[in-house]
C-alpha cells in the first residue's frame, strides 16, 4: 500500500487541524480530501493551513472576549419559582432555563453563552443563592450569582 503526507484542516480521529499525518493513499483519496477533512502536503498548503488556524484562533479569542465582557456586565440572575414554605422548588429550574435567562441579559452584546459552557449536572431545587459556572474556553470560567425567589 502507498501512503501519502496530508494536513488535517479539520479535527478527526486522525488529530487536530494542522497535524501533518502520513495516511493510505485510498483513505486520503476516498474519505480525507472529498470531505475536506484534509488536503495534499505541500510547503503552500501548510502555510496556508496556517494561515487559516490563526485567522480562526484570533475570531474565537476575540468572540470569547466579547462573551466574557457580556458576562461581567451581570450582577446577579434572578428567577423567581414556585416553592413550598421549605423553599423546596414544585418544578425545578433546568440548566436550559438558566441559559435562556443569561442570554436574554447578555442579548444585546451580539453573543450567546452555549448550552456545553455551563458547568452544571443538577437543577436548582430551592430558593436562595446559587453560584452557575460558566466555561468560555478551557483555560477562563466565570461565575454568575444566582438569587431563586419563591412566587407570591
Amino acid at each position: 500500500m502507498s501512503k501519502v503526507k496530508v494536513i488535517l484542516v479539520k479535527d478527526q480521529s486522525l488529530g487536530q487541524a494542522g497535524k501533518e499525518c502520513i495516511v493510505n493513499r485510498g483513505y486520503a483519496r476516498n474519505f480525507l480530501l472529498p470531505n475536506k477533512f484534509a488536503v495534499y502536503w505541500s510547503l503552500k498548503a501548510h502555510e496556508t493551513v496556517a494561515r487559516r488556524l490563526e485567522d480562526q484562533e484570533k475570531v474565537t479569542r476575540e468572540h470569547n472576549n466579547k462573551l466574557l465582557e457580556a458576562i461581567n456586565t451581570i450582577d446577579t440572575l434572578s428567577m423567581n419559582a414556585t416553592a413550598n414554605e421549605q423553599g423546596v422548588l414544585y418544578v425545578a429550574i433546568k440548566k436550559e432555563e438558566i441559559l435562556e435567562a443569561i442570554n436574554a441579559l447578555i442579548k444585546d452584546h451580539d453573543v450567546r453563552v452555549k448550552p456545553n459552557m455551563i458547568n452544571t449536572d443538577t437543577h436548582v431545587k430551592h430558593t436562595g443563592k446559587h453560584t452557575i459556572n460558566i466555561s468560555i474556553d478551557s483555560m477562563t470560567q466565570v461565575s454568575i450569582d444566582m438569587k431563586v425567589t419563591k412566587d407570591v
